[in-house]
């Protein structure tokens, strides 16, 4: 009994960490709509990756008493791999938020599961049941409705930056889930984010834009929402299995939707609630069978 009430109150608290995690990160994408016309990518990048190093530094000053014991790692390698993964995910990430509606480019993100589908077996070495094809393949025809794939004249190609965004963050996924089995959260936090670091100097040399007070209050909101939303996705895949969360990710569709009409008036489609619709056809399809 005593170690069903730790399993419960341990996926309880996975729960609510994604539901914040998601919450934050669709609060993130509308302050990087709000400022797509004055803030260049990099420099999102930068005060993004600046605050997530920040945060990972204070957070092991807490928990183990000196900043810099996060810096032990027995794998290097798998966070470089993850940082250069991140630096370009972040920029398609951001991009596609700038230049689309946010509930189009939210729904996108959601190709991820069908590219982890993929990736699972030749990167974890496990095994992908019948009813997990079905189920993914059902959503990732949703998000081509969605994108409006089905009709290559109509098209606005610029949705590419979120599929790609949704292919790295698969692998990113995929490489989370193995290092969180000898890596803390704070130390994953940490070396994310030194490739993105590097990367932004170089955009931001090449594309600095003045910033004003507001800008400058705008980035610190960015920096809050997405740096804190990046923890809390982290530790809720440390408290319970990706099965018990997967459905809820599903979430974001309903924020990245109510977001985009109440603060930008985007227009809602047929096309996009298809969409969306299959796409939660294919999360529910296993628990319906």
């Amino acid at each position: 009994m005593k170690k069903q009430l730790q399993r419960l109150s341990s996926d309880t608290v996975a729960v609510l960490l994604l539901l914040l995690s998601i919450v934050l990160a669709t609060l993130e994408a509308v302050v990087v709509r709000l400022m797509a016309d004055r803030i260049s990518v990099g420099q999102l990048m930068l005060i993004r990756s600046l605050a997530q190093i920040v945060l990972a530094l204070g957070i092991s000053r807490v928990l183990q008493g000196r900043a810099l014991a996060l810096l032990a790692t027995p794998r290097p390698g798998a966070h470089l791999l993850r940082g250069v993964l991140t630096a370009v995910s972040w920029w398609c990430y951001y991009k596609s938020f700038q230049l689309l509606p946010i509930a189009l480019a939210t729904t996108l993100m959601f190709s991820s599961q069908f590219f982890v589908l993929l990736l699972m077996r030749p990167m974890l070495k496990e095994r992908v049941s019948r009813q997990s094809v079905v189920a993914t393949s059902i959503g990732f025809v949703g998000v081509i409705v969605a994108a409006g794939l089905w009709q290559p004249q109509e098209v606005d190609w610029r949705v590419i930056f979120g599929f790609v965004s949704a292919l790295l963050g698969a692998v990113m996924l995929l490489l989370t889930r193995s290092l969180t089995k000898t890596e803390s959260t704070e130390t994953i936090l940490f070396y994310m984010p030194l490739m993105v670091l590097l990367s932004a100097i170089v955009q931001i040399w090449l594309d600095w834009r003045p910033l004003s007070l507001g800008d400058g209050a705008d980035l610190f909101l960015f920096a809050v929402f997405g740096t804190l939303a990046s923890w809390a996705h982290v530790d809720a895949y440390r408290h319970a299995k990706p099965s018990l969360l997967a459905p809820l990710t599903y979430f974001r569709l309903a924020t990245g939707l109510a977001a985009g009409a109440w603060f930008f008036g985007d227009a809602i489609t047929v096309s996009m609630l298809v969409g969306m619709a299959l796409i939660l056809v294919g999360a529910w399809y296993p628990r319906w069978r």
